[in-house]
């Protein structure tokens, strides 16, 4: 398997607390980076950083669909980690699994506002050029 090396580096993760963000985080751990996992599930990133075993793994609780949430995390992360030089948005929901004539419209504004919002705001924060350092 390929190791890179990412000492030095801190890395945001979305949707870090399980699937394949809590894969991502495994593998920058590897490399040795301080891993933020940013979930809106307290118990699963509680679980999380229990399975990763990890002095670098720090656990936010955010919901990406609140700037504001965002932006206190980044804020958080920068005090406990350093800058942040790695994103990953890996947060995003399915939602349900229904035809579209039976599909509950609040159930389609949650999946938008999660994948789509949330990615919106979390660019938005990594977008300010000061906020997350910039590798060059």
């Amino acid at each position: 398997m390929v190791q890179y090396n990412y000492q030095g580096q801190v890395a945001v993760i979305t949707g870090g607390a399980q699937g394949i963000g809590l894969a991502v985080a495994q593998r920058l751990l590897e490399g040795n980076a301080k891993v933020a996992l940013w979930d809106a599930n307290g118990q699963a990133l509680e679980d999380a950083k229990a399975q990763l075993k990890s002095t670098d793994v720090f656990a936010f609780l955010v919901d990406v669909t609140d700037l504001s949430q965002v932006e206190k995390a980044a804020a958080e992360t920068e005090n406990a980690l350093g800058a942040i030089s790695m994103l990953v948005h890996s947060a995003g929901i399915a939602g349900a699994n229904a035809p579209v004539a039976d599909y509950s419209p609040a159930e389609w504004k949650k999946v938008l506002s999660i994948n789509l919002d949330g990615a919106f705001n979390v660019t938005k924060r990594a977008a300010q050029p000061s906020s997350f350092l910039y590798m060059t």
